[in-house]
């Protein structure tokens, strides 16, 4: 027995490459200073061949994508008096092939198949990395023989660990996918809420970017190769490829829709240049579905990559010259992204070296970067709510100034006649003072009470206008019948002019609040009915108001019987530019109605359908200050 040990023992110092097990508990330890490499450069040779080439200890554990087999080779004495249950965890997840050939005191003793384009369900262990455990017996050497292949970057990194460890790590890095896959989604539903709420494609494109993004890192870290058992291997592995060049569309596509440049600047012409070079790398790598070889043009493709990513530097500082909302936020989020991702590109091509850990840098990094760009996104919301609210001012200014023209005319045509009136009978008592002086002042009593009630119709009529318009900003108490009277006074002639007829059933009720404001409500909703009766009903028009109490509310109803509502969309009524009047309407009216009654009155404003025709509702709060 001792010179069995004796042997074993010169054996493990005769070679660099070997670690000896010796304490009772090993977390974790890296075999990186005691594995050794060799090239085959050929790709052919048997594992017979390999035992008898010349292994080298070198510091280089990552490599680029190359079709070469890249051999690893290191050995464990067992050294204790226990056998041990060790874990073997290769550093990257993605290699397409990993065979490990595993010999026990220098005699064959199994081979395991690993890798990515092997499926998981034949595996002992079904986790992200290729990983595989083994109970090293005691006073035992084990040597290793694993050739890495793959059509993407090689790990030649592997690390020990024992079952606590190894399952402690798994149960992080789900949790951590986790968190990742539940902070995009999060953020994608938040914008596409946004989305189809003010339509700005800048924040569609935000979220097929970081799906990309979230898509593009699962597969690349094997959470997808772990996830989906049943997909086809060659499917799921070629994917990466497309997935990780189409977020670059996305990436490049993002700050065009979201900062918007000119077409004829230069910093759009270049961007769009890098997109469409972009696209024509999704589509060249499509082609690998059929011939895998084409992945190996990633030498040529990786220059894309390190144009395309510091480009989003250049438009930052672009956008903060140019003064663009969100671009403070966007270039925060770039250099976070492009100083992590680019770390780990390099190390993914086989520039830098890998480490445990470097799976967690990209998630967070993605991270960093859609919150920041949530962030910008959530500046630009606020730029477009405030033109939104400037251009709905403009609007309602434009439509005030449109139903002043409106009752002008109005008046206009209101005064008409009683001017004529007063005009015809001046020119009567003229000629009555010139030819017939003895009937003079029987002719003056007969024509004084028509000119007084002419003259009291014009200041009727004037005081309507004035009431109309006058205390906009204030609020006062006011009878809801006497203002719905001034209104229908406003527009008798247009009302008599189309033969309609007005049914009204009034409680006598005051409120108090915006007059203006309340009339200007009731005016718009009267004169579409008027406009619906003047279209489309032939005959028996006529408009019904209402005004009644309920529990808490006062309700004010106004119908028409006009029909010509077959077709009206009622959820769209009140927004802004929509008019069923086509050519004829400005499409600003009842959005007007609506802020006027909500915002200033506080109240709410619906409407209906009817058998007949149209309905509109204002319900508002009773109050303290209602006189009854």
């Amino acid at each position: 027995m001792r010179i069995i040990l004796f042997l074993l023992f010169f054996i493990s110092f005769s070679f660099s490459n070997t670690f000896i097990l010796e304490k009772n508990n090993i977390p974790q330890i890296s075999l990186e200073t005691f594995s050794d490499t060799y090239i085959d450069k050929n790709h052919n040779k048997t594992i017979d061949e390999i035992k008898n080439e010349p292994f080298k200890n070198i510091s280089k554990t990552n490599f680029k994508a190359t079709k070469s087999h890249i051999w690893s080779r290191f050995s464990i004495l067992n050294n204790t008096l226990d056998t041990k249950e060790i874990f073997f965890k290769n550093s990257k997840a993605g290699v397409d092939i990993i065979d490990v050939y595993i010999f026990k005191n220098g005699s064959f003793y199994k081979k395991i198949e690993l890798g990515d384009m092997r499926d998981i369900k034949n595996r002992e262990l079904k986790t992200k990395k290729s990983t595989f455990y083994l109970n090293l017996e005691k006073q035992t050497l084990y040597d290793f023989y694993i050739m890495h292949k793959s059509y993407s970057s090689i790990s030649t990194l592997w690390t020990l660990q024992n079952r606590v460890t190894f399952e402690k790590f798994e149960n992080i890095e789900s949790t951590v996918w986790g968190i990742f896959i539940g902070i995009i989604f999060t953020l994608c539903f938040y914008n596409l809420v946004l989305f189809f709420s003010i339509k700005e494609f800048a924040f569609l494109n935000y979220i097929f970017m970081s799906l990309s993004f979230a898509t593009y890192q699962l597969c690349v870290n094997g959470v997808a190769y772990q996830i989906f058992e049943n997909v086809n291997l060659q499917y799921l592995n070629n994917l990466n490829w497309i997935i990780g060049f189409l977020t670059q569309v996305f990436t490049i596509l993002f700050p065009i829709l979201f900062f918007k440049p000119k077409k004829e600047t230069f910093i759009f012409k270049y961007f769009i240049s890098i997109l469409i070079i972009d696209i024509c790398t999704v589509i060249l790598y499509s082609f690998s579905f059929t011939n895998p070889e084409i992945r190996y043009f990633t030498k040529y493709t990786d220059f894309i990559t390190f144009i395309s990513i510091p480009s989003l530097l250049l438009i930052s500082i672009w956008a903060i010259k140019n003064k663009r909302s969100g671009a403070m936020y966007y270039l925060f989020g770039q250099v976070f992204y492009l100083l992590l991702v680019v770390y780990v590109v390099m190390v993914t091509i086989g520039y830098f070296e890998s480490f445990e850990y470097i799976w967690v840098i990209v998630p967070i990094g993605i991270i960093l970067d859609v919150i920041f760009l949530s962030l910008a996104l959530f500046s630009r919301l606020k730029e477009i709510e405030q033109r939104k609210n400037e251009t709905e001012q403009l609007l309602i200014s434009q439509a005030r100034f449109t139903t002043i023209g409106q009752n002008i005319a109005n008046i206009t045509h209101q005064w008409k006649t009683p001017i004529a009136q007063l005009g015809s009978q001046i020119f009567l008592l003229e000629a009555i003072y010139e030819l017939d002086k003895n009937n003079f002042d029987k002719t003056i009593k007969e024509t004084l009470p028509k000119m007084k009630y002419s003259i009291t119709f014009l200041n009727h009529t004037i005081d309507d206008i004035y009431n109309f318009y006058s205390n906009p900003s204030s609020k006062e108490n006011f009878n809801i019948e006497e203002e719905i009277e001034s209104l229908l006074r406003m527009i008798k002639d247009a009302i008599k002019s189309n033969s309609i007829s007005i049914i009204k059933a009034v409680e006598p009720l005051s409120y108090y609040g915006y007059k203006g404001s309340f009339l200007n409500a009731l005016m718009i909703v009267l004169e579409n009915a008027i406009y619906q009766l003047k279209n489309f009903k032939t005959s028996n028009r006529e408009i019904f108001i209402s005004v009644k109490k309920n529990k808490n509310t006062i309700v004010i109803k106004i119908e028409d019987n006009g029909g010509g509502t077959k077709n009206i969309d009622i959820e769209k009524l009140f927004d802004l530019n929509f008019s069923s009047k086509k050519e004829e309407g400005s499409g600003v009216g009842l959005a007007l109605a609506k802020k006027l009654i909500t915002k200033r009155l506080e109240g709410e404003i619906k409407a209906e359908k009817t058998k007949e025709g149209l309905a509109f509702m204002f319900i508002f709060p009773l109050k303290e200050e209602i006189i009854n």
